[in-house]
């Protein structure tokens, strides 16, 4: 693949994640094949303000937990 089309498709599907939230929960067979980093580093990029107004009750929570309830 050449290397322009190779960042335009990561770049399209960033663009895609990043506008349409309900896209991480379509494609959930996807997000369950990243692994737990990956996982914790969508789910900041995608909802970290969602997690900000609600820091008092995620910050009780186990990131693992955290990350399914808000997906």
């Amino acid at each position: 693949m050449h290397p322009t089309l190779g960042k335009q498709i990561a770049l399209t599907v960033q663009d895609a994640f990043k506008m349409d939230n309900n896209l991480i929960v379509e494609e959930y067979d996807l997000y369950q094949q990243l692994p737990p980093k990956m996982q914790t580093e969508l789910v900041k990029l995608i909802f970290g303000k969602f997690i900000s107004r609600f820091k008092h009750f995620f910050n009780s929570c186990e990131v693992g937990f955290r990350n399914e309830f808000i997906i």
